[in-house]
């Protein structure tokens, strides 16, 4: 993972990458991720007990529940991961 600034999980997606991270078979300092600063999450609920678990990894990261009867356009997310629009 590299020039990452923003991503986009669903729920099940973060509690497999913290179920990794607690396991140890996952390690941050692994990855380049200082440019990391924003996750999105969301397309069903989100227990605030996965965002502290979250944030006990990673600190500086700002958070954002993209959660609603309109969905999520993970497409056009991913796609500006790498600097480019739909």
């Amino acid at each position: 993972m590299r020039n990452v600034q923003l991503s986009g999980f669903l729920v099940p997606w973060a509690q497999d990458i913290l179920v990794e991270l607690d396991s140890g078979r996952l390690k941050p300092d692994d990855y380049e991720l200082s440019q990391w600063r924003l996750m999105h999450i969301g397309a069903q609920p989100v227990p605030q007990s996965l965002i502290r678990r979250w944030k006990e990894y990673f600190p500086n990261h700002q958070y954002d529940t993209n959660y609603g009867s309109s969905g999520v356009d993970w497409t056009g997310l991913r796609s500006s991961w790498r600097g480019k629009y739909p």
